[in-house]
């Protein structure tokens, strides 16, 4: 099997930055502006529900633009992760490693810093960021690593 086969082709980066933004953009909206537009106020199908009462396996009617927004900026942020480089190497390989290795240092960072210090709606919401934190560290330090290398090979 090709090294570089199980990489999505370099053409889903700009993809991924579009739907990263848009989701950062609907994420924006919904909890910094606080606003939930009417035109997303949408009857869903849901597997399983809890506002005021439980549901199961029902159509609700739900506002969706944090479900928008998360799955924009989950499949963006996807996309920009495992995108190949424009010349992917062995090298790049052993620094994705390098990378996804760091990324885990600095989850279990994360989420022992969430688990001693952080409570109730506050803990919920570090694990609602930790759906997209690997994701952005992982992009910071592998590109980081890119740059610093190729600054170091020219």
């Amino acid at each position: 099997m090709d090294k570089n086969q199980i990489l999505l082709s370099k053409k889903f980066w700009i993809p991924g930055l579009i739907l990263t933004f848009s989701g950062l953009v609907m994420v924006v909206i919904r909890f910094w502006l606080q606003q939930k537009p009417d035109f997303f106020e949408l009857k869903t199908f849901a597997v399983y529900s809890i506002y005021l009462d439980t549901k199961y396996m029902k159509i609700i009617s739900n506002n969706i633009i944090e479900e928008i927004g998360g799955v924009l900026l989950l499949a963006g942020l996807f996309f920009l992760c495992f995108a190949r480089e424009k010349n992917e190497s062995d090298k790049t390989k052993q620094l994705r490693a390098k990378a996804i290795l760091i990324t885990v240092y600095f989850e279990f960072v994360f989420l022992l810093f969430s688990f001693i210090f952080m409570y109730g709606f506050a803990f919920i919401y570090m694990l609602i960021i930790n759906i997209f934190f690997p994701f952005i560290v992982y992009i910071i330090v592998f590109k980081s690593m890119v740059v610093i290398n190729s600054g170091i090979e020219s």
